[in-house]
């Protein structure tokens, strides 16, 4: 699959929930979690404005994250998430999002490794 960012914000206005290691990062950047976090059992990145707590947008109109390098989980992962289909799974893509199909190839191999993932019944959507 191809894929190159193009800053346009839209992942950032999808609900994310975060994991335990999400905040625990976010809070090491010096984030209060009662500033950023809604809920308690399941909880989920905080709204402004119908976008994420975090996301800025620059005077050219291009959007960044304020917290980049210790985004959620879900975040690092967009466009990209993988289906189950029966003992296999496959990586997928959001085709709303403007740079897919653009940009540089991502190799699921290692998409799938940066992932932590072990399963080995994979296959690219497509192939």
């Amino acid at each position: 699959m191809l894929f190159e960012c193009t800053h346009c914000g839209r992942c950032c206005k999808l609900a994310v929930r975060l994991t335990k290691e999400d905040i625990h990062r976010i809070e090491m950047l010096g984030y209060k979690r009662k500033n950023f976090v809604d809920g308690f059992v399941h909880p989920r990145m905080k709204r402004l404005n119908n976008a994420c707590f975090f996301l800025e947008k620059m005077q050219d109109g291009i959007f960044y994250c304020k917290i980049y390098s210790a985004r959620p989980i879900t975040c690092k992962r967009y466009p990209f998430r993988l289906v189950t289909r029966g003992k296999n799974f496959e990586l997928v893509s959001d085709p709303k999002c403007p740079g897919v199909g653009k940009g540089a190839y991502i190799d699921y191999r290692i998409w799938l490794a940066s992932q932590k993932t072990t399963r080995m019944n994979f296959k690219e959507k497509g192939n």
